[in-house]
């Protein structure tokens, strides 16, 4: 029964990956959806589509949510440039004959965006707002094996339009002593239409490893990516522990084009079931990102 439920899983996976190479690039919505989330994450420069026993491969890769092992509740706030805002709220737990599941709620907003006329004239100021809601559900199919899913509402306005859709993330995970290799689909789902003009989410196809070194005090991973709207790009993300409660973390991320020069940076400090990480990411002339994340685990 095993084997059935991963092939039919496979099947489906692959399925969603020959759609994203069919589709030619193209302008997506939703890009809300791209910015990533968790600082730790982040830091560690998106690579994260292998890293499981965290809360947020949520976003990553939900089949890494099966091996959490007790209740995880996070909150990050990530102050962008240009006056947006990012967070997130998200929590984990078991649910006995389903795996592990979780309930997220991420979104961006963006202020005093100025609304012109014709003749450049700044007519009216507004904010516009995305959402997505998620339902996570990720389950052990043996010891090595872990599937996992996202089911999403998405809502976004900007101005007094307003658009709406659902989107799906599918992800397995294979672990062996010290190495996993995790493999996502993410935001498979029609177009959003706002309006008259229909737009497609941000497809994208991801394969990650991780590497667990020196008594698991250093982690090495690499993703790679297949957005429907650009081209491949490979992520970079290594996080040492210097001692019992403090991890370094860097990386490096060529998919931002000229934002920026690609390297990441952060911090995380563990207390207790607490921990607390922060991210840096510079984006050139645009500005910084700085994110924040607390998560707690309650057992």
């Amino acid at each position: 029964m095993r084997k059935i439920v991963l092939g039919l899983f496979l099947v489906m996976l692959l399925g969603s990956i020959n759609t994203c190479q069919a589709k030619s690039k193209g302008s997506t919505t939703a890009t809300f959806l791209k910015l990533g989330v968790g600082a730790r994450a982040v830091g560690m420069g998106g690579a994260f589509a292998a890293v499981s026993n965290d809360i947020n491969t949520l976003y990553w890769n939900p089949s890494g949510v099966a091996n959490i092992k007790e209740t995880q509740f996070t909150f990050m706030y990530n102050r962008c440039f240009m006056d947006t805002k990012q967070g997130l709220l998200g929590i984990v737990k078991k649910a006995k004959g389903i795996g592990n599941i979780g309930i997220s709620t991420l979104y961006t907003i963006v202020e005093n965006i100025d609304k012109t006329t014709d003749n450049h004239h700044i007519e009216d100021i507004f904010n516009a707002t995305d959402l997505a809601i998620s339902l996570s559900i990720g389950k052990k199919i043996n010891s090595k094996f872990n599937i996992g899913s996202n089911f999403k509402i998405i809502t976004a306005n900007i101005s007094n339009v307003s658009a709406s859709g659902i989107a799906l993330d599918l992800g397995v995970l294979y672990s062996k002593k010290n190495y996993s290799l995790g493999c996502c689909v993410q935001n498979i789902g029609s177009k959003i239409r706002y309006q008259e003009k229909r737009e497609s989410l941000p497809l994208n196809f991801k394969i990650g490893n991780a590497l667990n070194l020196l008594n698991k005090k250093l982690l090495l991973t690499l993703d790679i990516n297949k957005p429907i709207d650009n081209k491949t790009n490979i992520c970079l993300g290594s996080e040492y522990l210097i001692s019992n409660s403090i991890f370094i973390r860097t990386g490096y991320n060529n998919g931002r084009n000229e934002a920026g020069n690609g390297w990441t940076m952060g911090i995380g400090i563990e207390y207790k079931n607490f921990n607390l990480d922060i991210s840096y990411v510079p984006y050139g002339e645009l500005g910084n990102m700085l994110r924040t994340s607390f998560t707690t685990k309650l057992k």
